[in-house]
């Protein structure tokens, strides 16, 4: 969609949360904070709806998951089946976050950030390593995933649920030298 714009790196790590303590905070909460967060990107980067991205990640990190624990906790005998079920959840909601997280990359041209993670899930992601890394992140820290797109679209000024904060290049900012990268915004004022 954006074959124009000079690709973009993500604006910091996958684990520099405290980077933005607000986004960190919601991040941390995982009774609804985080799910919202998840669809508040999904919206602000235009990959889906609030409602529905709400109603899937509420699905996948909590419905599911209490159903799975409490037929589990209910009929010990269930338990060997609900293991791989509760295994195949969470690898539903990564592969739901990787396709989230892909179509935010190429909506606004980021490019990956060479992690050096393994090609344990290659055969789930046709070898794009942009895609082995999405996957991954989302399946071993989900928040942190979240809390970096929530940081990006921040600091590019892309998103409406948070002010535009620009915590590396305030004083490129002041100076009238900062640009955002083609095809995205920044808000013209500090607040």
């Amino acid at each position: 969609e954006s074959g124009a714009n000079p690709p973009v790196p993500w604006a910091d790590g996958t684990l520099d949360c405290f980077s933005d303590c607000e986004v960190c905070l919601w991040g941390c909460f995982p009774c609804g904070c985080y799910q919202s967060l998840f669809a508040w990107n999904a919206r602000d980067a235009g990959t889906e709806d609030f409602h529905p991205a709400l109603f899937r990640v509420l699905g996948l990190t909590i419905v599911v998951p209490n159903l799975l624990g409490f037929a589990a906790s209910a009929a010990p005998s269930l338990a060997p089946a609900v293991q791989p079920l509760s295994t195949a959840n969470q690898l539903l909601f990564a592969w739901y976050g990787m396709t989230h997280r892909q179509k935010m990359r190429r909506r606004h041209n980021i490019k990956g950030t060479d992690s050096g993670l393994c090609n344990c899930f290659a055969c789930l992601c046709e070898g794009d390593e942009e895609k082995i890394e999405d996957f991954c992140c989302y399946l071993c820290c989900a928040p942190c995933a979240t809390c970096q797109e929530t940081r990006h679209m921040r600091r590019w000024g892309i998103t409406t649920r948070w002010r535009p904060k620009y915590p590396y290049d305030m004083d490129r900012r002041a100076a009238g030298t900062f640009q955002a990268p083609a095809g995205q915004t920044m808000d013209p004022s500090p607040k």
